[in-house]
């Protein structure tokens, strides 16, 4: 199975996680290997992650989102954060991830307040 499945959505490639635990193990040891070109080789610098069906996330993918926010700053780009469950939102605050990484609700709140302008 994979983690994620992408698609368009106007000027933006979102990609949504199937999973509910992004934890240690095999299979996220090799998803920077297929998030970072998503940027790098493809070029998307405008993108939101939706972590709606993800309950639980490990210290290694947090790592990977501070990748992905830096990766698409450096091409004038935005990564958003989407769908996240109360716990996501407290670990977000307690790193603090939440002052420089945008957090909506939905997709759809990210679309309608023009976060990538």
């Amino acid at each position: 199975m994979e983690l994620f499945r992408t698609y368009q959505n106007k000027a933006f490639l979102v990609v949504e996680f199937s999973g509910e635990s992004l934890l240690p193990q095999a299979t996220l040891r090799d998803l920077p290997g297929k998030l970072y070109p998503l940027v790098d080789d493809q070029h998307n610098t405008k993108i939101v992650l939706d972590l709606s069906k993800v309950r639980d996330i490990s210290s290694q993918f947090i790592g990977i989102i501070v990748a992905m926010h830096t990766k698409c700053s450096k091409t004038k780009g935005k990564l958003v954060l989407v769908g996240l469950n109360d716990k996501l939102h407290e670990l977000m605050a307690l790193t603090r991830l939440d002052r420089i990484i945008a957090i909506k609700p939905t997709i759809g709140d990210a679309v309608e307040r023009d976060v990538f302008l």
